[in-house]
């Protein structure tokens, strides 16, 4: 059936006027693997296809879908790169994904009908929504991803990796540092080991051969060498103790963590981190999960946004068929029972969850009697918890509570010193470093935020980055009091009357590539001018899952380093805000 709706979708996408030839090509090397959860899963050989699916091509296929009455139900397609496919189609030149500065060229035409693996009857066989990740099933395999080459002031020429001249910047989907799970898919069976990912449906065992995926939040550009399996729980392979930074504030935390992985469920059970948005809590947990994987391959481990665990809950209601909501709790409690490391993100979204809340105790409790390591996260501290039971709020408290601050200036520079160094960011006046850290002072991801600006604008402009720079690109964000006093329903006005479209339109559920955009750039400055997370942001757009926020961020993200144009509607846009307050 996914061949079926991905090969008439490939029709109506080429039958779109707004889509040129070259880009159609992309679409012949894309092998459907599996749907699930709202979304179809693809194969393709090339980060540079994925990326091209994944931002020029996402629009249109989105608008196929509804034009097929089998694929109404997908919101999204999610893309991993098999290398693997370049030698077993042989039809895609290794050379011939070169970037150039300007703008990226496509590779030649594929073969239109690769062919796709057998899948076994066996492999059919459904699957829990919510399953965990076994790192002894996932030691072999490198990835395929390639490190990203960033151009010096005065460079000029194409961008190229140092393998086979592929492109290799990385489009990410996923948000793992808010904890996001993608929904699960069908697919073919391979020789190849299993790959971390995630799941939130029902699916069918899915083991790509060398598949590799990014996942990133916020700026974070991921280089991923740790591979990823779409039908587990997803471990940000960038997000470790080693890129940790630690400082004062966050020192005990990372040494209790750190305690958690040599001793999972006895040293301090449960381990719970409290602290506000964009300080590493999430990092710590995924880092948790790597470094116990690493002791113990064994292990089985999950983690899990609150709100995955919700929609977790509710689809459980809906899958088993009948009405009996204690039946569908059992079943959905079931399946977090045999782990041995639960994590679970920002707990505050629990608030007024009366079911979910019941079957999160029973879950808890039965893991923390049988010595199972359990790790939450939350925004306040467990006794300032609104909408959670005393009970539940006290087993939080029965181990160790320890909290994040925000960084101090010494730490605030060496985060944005790590940032340059892992992203190839040109950066040689230590200064700029300092000039950020004290000017930017609440979390990492506003730190890091401002550095992405100040590169993106110098690499546009061409220009070295020095003070003077700094101070030019970011004179509209100082004083920072400024941001802390603007609304979101502001920057949600200021951008639908900047393009003469309205509010409602800008919160509706049109795809009309001239709401898009807007939509997507209004999200983007909530996220970056205000301290709403993912799935706050995407309540104020009718709804919408905080996975359409992130793609939304991080299409943005990448189009203010490519796209003047972009680049400076963005920043007209901020500067309008800022002077609305």
């Amino acid at each position: 059936m996914d061949k079926q709706i991905w090969d008439r979708t490939i029709e109506l996408v080429r039958q779109n006027p707004s889509v040129n030839a070259a880009t159609r090509t992309q679409l012949s090397v894309a092998i459907p693997r599996g749907m699930g959860g709202g979304a179809l899963y693809l194969e393709v050989p090339l980060e540079f296809t994925k990326t091209i699916i994944e931002t020029v091509l996402r629009d249109p296929i989105l608008q196929a879908f509804q034009e097929i009455p089998e694929a109404q139900d997908l919101s999204h397609v999610l893309v991993l790169v098999n290398p693997a496919l370049n030698t077993q189609s042989g039809s895609v030149s290794a050379g011939s994904n070169q970037a150039q500065a300007t703008q990226p060229q496509p590779p030649p035409p594929a073969d239109p009908h690769p062919a796709a693996p057998t899948t076994p009857a066996s492999a059919q066989a459904q699957q829990p929504a919510a399953t965990y990740w076994s790192g002894a099933q996932n030691a072999a395999g490198q990835s395929g991803d390639l490190p990203q080459t960033r151009l010096k002031p005065g460079d000029e020429g194409s961008l190229e990796s140092s393998n086979n001249g592929h492109n290799a910047q990385t489009t990410d989907f996923s948000d793992p540092l808010s904890g996001s799970e993608l929904p699960g898919s069908t697919a073919a069976q391979t020789t190849q080991s299993q790959q971390r990912g995630v799941t939130e449906s029902p699916i069918s065992e899915l083991k790509p051969a060398g598949v590799t995926v990014s996942a990133t939040r916020d700026n974070h550009q991921a280089i991923s060498t740790r591979p990823v399996n779409p039908s587990k729980p997803l471990l940000n392979p960038n997000y470790t103790f080693e890129t940790f930074v630690p400082g004062d504030s966050n020192r005990f935390a990372r040494a209790a963590a750190m305690a958690v992985t040599e001793s999972p469920g006895d040293s301090y059970n449960p381990l719970f981190i409290y602290g506000s948005s964009g300080l590493g809590k999430t990092h710590l947990m995924h880092a948790i999960g790597h470094q116990a994987l690493d002791l113990n391959p064994d292990l089985r481990v999950k983690y899990v946004a609150t709100e995955e665990l919700v929609n977790d809950f509710i689809n459980s209601i809906h899958s088993t068929g009948t009405e009996s909501n204690i039946e569908a709790s059992n079943d959905f409690q079931e399946r977090y029972r045999n782990l041995d490391i639960l994590m679970v993100d920002d707990v505050q979204f629990l608030d007024g969850r009366t079911e979910t809340i019941e079957a999160v105790f029973h879950i808890f409790n039965h893991l923390h009697t049988h010595n199972k390591q359990v790790v939450f996260t939350s925004d306040v501290h467990p006794s300032k918890l609104s909408g959670i039971p005393e009970r539940l709020i006290t087993r939080f408290e029965w181990g160790l509570t320890t909290d994040i601050q925000a960084p101090n200036l010494e730490t605030r520079i060496v985060i944005l010193q790590k940032k340059a160094e892992r992203e190839n960011m040109y950066i040689q006046d230590d200064a700029v470093f300092e000039f950020i850290a004290r000017h930017f002072t609440s979390s990492v991801r506003e730190l890091e935020g401002r550095l992405t600006r100040i590169t993106a604008w110098a690499e546009i402009n061409n220009k070295a980055i020095d003070i003077d720079l700094v101070t030019t690109v970011l004179k509209d964000e100082i004083p920072l009091e400024l941001v802390q006093s603007i609304h979101p329903k502001d920057i949600i006005k200021i951008t639908a009357d900047r393009f003469k479209i309205s509010v409602d339109d800008m919160c509706g559920k049109s795809r009309a590539q001239q709401i898009t955009l807007p939509r997507q750039i209004s999200m983007y400055l909530c996220r970056d001018l205000t301290d709403l997370s993912l799935p706050k942001i995407g309540q104020l757009y009718g709804g919408r899952d905080h996975t359409t926020v992130m793609h939304a961020i991080n299409k943005i993200t990448e189009l203010v380093k490519s796209d003047r144009q972009i680049y400076e509607q963005v920043s007209e846009l901020t500067e309008l805000i800022k002077k609305e307050h």
